[in-house]
């Protein structure tokens, strides 16, 4: 089982939901693959540390990480929050509106990078470590 990109739009309360019956939906030695934004400024998404992914995803799941045991953080960001570019000014008033940034950061324009990408593997199997 595969989900790209999506749990970082769910609601924390959903998500949790939905990570404690991915186990009941796996075969024995079933797989789960998670990709995710990872430190996306975005209000609801909510995924900014090693320890925040263990608690989301890891714990309510029930299921065994794939490789390390803890989500690797290199530090480095390669995506800047289209909500900073210069080139949606008309549309922060709506995500101000819809509460996904603080009002203060209307004004704001970023050149650096705010966030990155994030994978993390699971098993319903025995745990695989490096």
């Amino acid at each position: 089982m595969t989900s790209v990109c999506v749990f970082e739009h769910i609601p924390m309360y959903d998500r949790i939901e939905i990570n404690e019956k991915i186990k009941e939906l796996l075969k024995p030695k079933g797989n789960f693959s998670i990709t995710f934004d990872y430190k996306n400024p975005i209000k609801d998404a909510q995924i900014n540390s090693p320890e925040e992914i263990h608690q989301q995803f890891v714990v309510p799941s029930g299921l065994n990480v794939r490789g390390n045991k803890r989500f690797f953080d290199n530090g480095k960001n390669y995506l800047l929050a289209p909500f900073y570019s210069e080139k949606v000014r008309d549309f922060k008033d709506f995500l101000v509106e819809k509460g996904l940034f603080d009002a203060e950061e209307l004004g704001k324009i970023k050149t650096e990078n705010d966030y990155t990408f994030g994978a993390l593997f699971l098993t319903n199997g025995n745990e695989v470590s490096d």
